[in-house]
C-alpha cells in the first residue's frame, strides 16, 4: 500500500492502521501507570501539565509533588508579556516543589517563534474584532520572553528544538505541530515537519512536544477528525522509541497511551471549552 499524500490526514490514519501501527494501543489509567513501577527502586516522579492558557495558578493546591514537572506549552493565550510575566509567577511558587521544571511552547505562546504567524491570517483578523487591537501590541520580542519565562526560577529550563539531561534522563523539547490556523510554530505536513523532527535525537528518554502524533490523543472528538502529525509518529516508532512522549494541543483527547515499548501522554489540562478539568498525569521513570 503506498503512503498517501501527507495533507491527506485520513488516509494517511488509514495508511498507518494498515502498517499495524496501532495494533498494540491500549489505553491506560494514570492508576496503572503508577502502580506498574511501584516495587522499584531509584524512580524519577515526573508531573506533567500542559495547555494551561493564563489558568496555570488554578492547578497550585493540587499539582502533585516529584522530582520534575514539565508543561508541554500553550502557558499562554496571545503570548503577552503579561501573561507571560503571570506564568512565571506560577513558576516561581511552584519551584520549591519541584527539582527542576521543564517548558517548551506552543502554537498560542507564538512570542517565542521568530518567524511568528501571518498577521493578516484568520486568528488575527478576529482576534482584533473582538479585542480591537492586534496582540502584537502586547507581544514582547523572542529574546525577552525567553528572558521572562524563567526569570528568577533557577531550576527552570526552557526548550526549544533542544535536548538537556536532567537528573539521568535525557528530554527532547519541541514547539512544532502541523500547520494549525494561523498561530506559532506551525510546518507544513510532509518534508517540512520532517526536518524538525530529524533533530530529535536517537538516545531520547523523554520526548516533549506540544502536538500530538497520529492517531494518539489526537482526535477533535466534536468534529470526529484526527489532527495529529505522521510524520512525528514515524519517527517516534522507527527511529526514537523514546519510553515516554508528552505533549497536548488537543484538550478532548486527553490520557495516557502504550503502544510498543513508548508511553504516550496528552496532559492537555483544559476540556475542549477550555475549563480546566482534567489533572496532571505523574508517572516514576526508572533509570
Amino acid at each position: 500500500m503506498s503512503e498517501p499524500s501527507a495533507d491527506n490526514v485520513g488516509e494517511c490514519h488509514k495508511h498507518a492502521t494498515s502498517m499495524g501501527r496501532y495494533d498494540n494501543l491500549e489505553t491506560l489509567s494514570q492508576e496503572q501507570l503508577l502502580s506498574e513501577k511501584l516495587n522499584t527502586t531509584g524512580n524519577v516522579r515526573i508531573v506533567c501539565i500542559s495547555d494551561t492558557h493564563n489558568k496555570a495558578a488554578d492547578l497550585i493546591e493540587n499539582l502533585p509533588e516529584g522530582d520534575i514537572l514539565v508543561h508541554s506549552g500553550d502557558f499562554t493565550f496571545v503570548s503577552s508579556e503579561y501573561e507571560i510575566r503571570e506564568f512565571n509567577k506560577f513558576l516561581k511558587d511552584i519551584s520549591r516543589k519541584y527539582k527542576h521544571i521543564v517548558v517548551i511552547a506552543g502554537n498560542h505562546d507564538f512570542s517565542f517563534d521568530v518567524n511568528k504567524f501571518d498577521k493578516s491570517g484568520a486568528f488575527m483578523k478576529l482576534f482584533r474584532m473582538y479585542f480591537g487591537f492586534s496582540p502584537f501590541t502586547k507581544c514582547p520580542t523572542v529574546e525577552v520572553s525567553k528572558e521572562l519565562l524563567c526569570d528568577g526560577v533557577e531550576n527552570c529550563i526552557y526548550l526549544q528544538d533542544e535536548s538537556v539531561e536532567i537528573m539521568g534522563i535525557k528530554f527532547y523539547g519541541s514547539p512544532w505541530q502541523p500547520s494549525h490556523f494561523d498561530l506559532g510554530f506551525n510546518a507544513k505536513r510532509g518534508n517540512e515537519i520532517m526536518e524538525k523532527w530529524n533533530n530529535i535525537p536517537n538516545d531520547t528518554d523523554i520526548l516533549l512536544t506540544h502536538g500530538p502524533p497520529l492517531g494518539i490523543g489526537d482526535e477533535v472528538i466534536r468534529f470526529g477528525k484526527r489532527v495529529g502529525c505522521y510524520a512525528l509518529l514515524k519517527t517516534i516508532q522507527d527511529r526514537i522509541k523514546p519510553k515516554y512522549h508528552v505533549y497536548g494541543h488537543i484538550h478532548e483527547d486527553y490520557g495516557i497511551r502504550r503502544a510498543e515499548n513508548t508511553i504516550y501522554i496528552n496532559a492537555a489540562m483544559p476540556d475542549a471549552k477550555y475549563n480546566m478539568t482534567h489533572k496532571p498525569v505523574v508517572f516514576d521513570f526508572i533509570k
